[in-house]
């Protein structure tokens, strides 16, 4: 018995590092928070794990054991005559019944898990996810001067687009999909508000995104009207931003969007100018029942 428990929990571990591997390929997306989808086997799993096999090498091969061995002699011989529908193999078959209504139960919660893993699989993100790689960095953390990160990150590119296999790279301050964002109220100049400035309204606002030139390319997204960012448009002075299809289907309705103004303070409401329109993607998680408009920005 101990050894059928020692072998059961080694076969548990096998399929378990097998299983937790299979489900990372699947909905693997890359979140910065790799943490809390965190499924590698560690020393508590291998704890627990263990624990379990001995607790049940103990309950199933001692107990009957010791049950034996306080049975009289003449007890145990007319035991032998009895059926085995009789009162000694009520627990077993108790034990049995409540294995087999987990297991059911474990089944059927991996087969709903599964469906819905390939569900997400086949979601559509609006961008390209195949051959899709990333890096996060953090220049100031390495002692990087605020001033010297605009540098930093071009030699960072400069130096990626040399590996091979690289086809383009881009960089981008919120990647898609990692679950942070930056949501701001939008401003029409000549429009009059329509909520009350002291409560945020999400239908008024949009997402922000701060991207480098080339990122739409490298991302897969198209590009549905006007022009995407240039290296040009890096300039402090420069109010040129590209924003989805959505953004404009909510804020400017049956209207031509590029060129048109707005702005995130309504102190400045005409600060940023649309170059162009590109298709809407999910920004947060694959889990979100609906897209959010987006404003992206150069950094």
């Amino acid at each position: 018995m101990g050894l059928l428990a020692i072998l059961g929990g080694a076969a548990g571990l096998y399929l378990g590092y097998i299983l937790a591997h299979a489900i990372h390929l699947l909905v693997q997306t890359g979140r910065d928070a790799s943490s809390a989808f965190d499924l590698h086997l560690d020393l508590r799993v291998l704890g627990y794990t263990a624990g379990i096999s001995i607790f049940t090498a103990l309950l199933f091969g001692l107990a009957p054991a010791v049950r034996a061995a306080q049975a009289e002699l003449g007890d145990a011989l007319k035991a032998q005559t009895r059926s085995v529908a009789g009162g000694r193999m009520r627990l077993p078959k108790m034990l049995v019944s409540i294995q087999i209504a987990l297991s059911l139960t474990a089944l059927m919660a991996a087969g709903l898990l599964g469906r819905s893993l390939e569900k997400l699989k086949w979601t559509d993100v609006g961008f390209d996810r195949e051959n899709l790689a990333y890096a996060t960095v953090n220049p100031s953390q390495a002692g990087y001067a605020p001033e010297r990160v605009g540098a930093y990150e071009v030699r960072l590119r400069e130096e990626l687009s040399r590996l091979p296999g690289i086809s383009r790279v881009a960089t981008t301050e919120v990647r898609l999909l990692s679950g942070n964002g930056n949501a701001a109220r939008v401003h029409i100049p000549g429009r009059a508000a329509k909520f009350d400035p002291s409560v945020f309204d999400p239908a008024q606002a949009a997402f922000e995104n701060r991207v480098s030139d080339g990122f739409f390319e490298t991302m897969g997204i198209p590009l549905l009207a006007g022009r995407s960012f240039k290296a040009r448009d890096f300039q402090p002075e420069v109010d040129a931003v590209v924003v989805d299809e959505l953004f404009t289907q909510r804020f400017f309705p049956k209207e031509n969007p590029l060129g048109r103004r707005f702005g995130t303070d309504a102190k400045d409401p005409g600060h940023y100018q649309i170059v162009g329109v590109v298709r809407l993607s999910r920004y947060n998680s694959l889990r979100e029942d609906r897209f959010r408009p987006f404003i992206f920005r150069m950094c």
